[in-house]
């Protein structure tokens, strides 16, 4: 296996590949499908739309010659207490999914020598 990978920022076309690798992240933890709710990857389609247009949603994909192979989700949120600072000046941001597709884990070198940009 080739040891290059490029990570570049989601597009919307991409869209599919998080929502797939959102709900593979479950399958990781050995969570059954069957706990999922029936219109999961409904949810998970209409979270990041909606985080992508009210919540400065930041999505990255990594890229192997096979294909997307990971992929990671942020974005700012809103404070769970009294936001008294300016947004200009402030934001709190969340990290709410890291995928890896088990077959690029592990690989035993940093993954910044890994990587073009």
């Amino acid at each position: 296996m080739s040891n290059a990978y490029a990570i570049r920022p989601a597009a919307s076309d991409d869209l599919e590949i998080l929502v797939e690798h959102y709900l593979a992240l479950w399958d990781s933890y050995d969570v059954p499908r069957e706990h999922h709710k029936p219109n999961a990857t409904s949810i998970v389609r209409g979270f990041l739309i909606e985080a992508a247009a009210n919540f400065e949603l930041g999505a990255f994909i990594c890229e192997h010659e096979s294909g997307p192979v990971a992929s990671a989700c942020c974005q700012v949120r809103r404070s769970p207490y009294p936001e008294v600072l300016q947004e200009s000046h402030r934001k709190i941001g969340y990290i709410w999914s890291v995928y890896i597709n088990a077959e690029h884990q592990k690989q035993g070198q940093r993954w910044g020598d890994k990587i073009s940009r």
